[in-house]
């Protein structure tokens, strides 16, 4: 059974995924730009003790404390590719060794997205590319990929920092 001591949730929005995440987790940390979403998730996990809620823009405001789980879900698209590059390297300094982060993003393009789920996911994966092309050099590569599941419309990958 999968226990995480403190994890870290990007863009909770009403907090579904943060109740279902919340008993795998001795604390989590969830945050999302709009006060509207969180109070609605504050009221939703009111009765779970170990998860924190704060308002937060991702890049620009980022938690100092290190985590072994990272949850970057359905927002790395609202990015412009400069903040995109800016949250994946406080994603890969905030992740302990041997931590995950898991990204699940939608594909197609939608109009009000900046970017679209297969540019976030392979602006991810570019280190995993780049440590092959440099035969291997470990400083040149911070994530493993553990998963990958792509489907037509939605796309996961689990990282394993290294």
């Amino acid at each position: 059974k999968v226990r995480f001591k403190n994890a870290f949730e990007i863009g909770c929005a009403i907090g579904v995924l943060t109740q279902k995440l919340a008993p795998k987790c001795d604390r989590l940390l969830s945050v999302d730009y709009s006060e509207v979403g969180l109070e609605e998730a504050r009221k939703r996990c009111r009765d779970i003790a170990q998860v924190r809620f704060e308002q937060m823009q991702i890049p620009q405001q980022f938690p100092t404390e290190k985590f072994d789980l990272i949850l970057f879900s359905e927002v790395g698209y609202y990015l412009t590719r400069e903040d995109l590059l800016i949250t994946k390297q406080k994603i890969i300094d905030q992740l302990l060794p041997g931590g995950y982060l898991l990204m699940a993003h939608f594909r197609p393009h939608v109009e009000s997205f900046v970017l679209n789920g297969d540019i976030v996911h392979d602006t991810f994966l570019q280190d995993y590319a780049q440590f092959f092309k440099h035969l291997g050099d470990p400083r040149k590569r911070f994530l493993m990929l553990d998963l990958a599941r792509h489907h037509k419309r939605y796309r996961m990958d689990l990282f394993q920092r290294l």
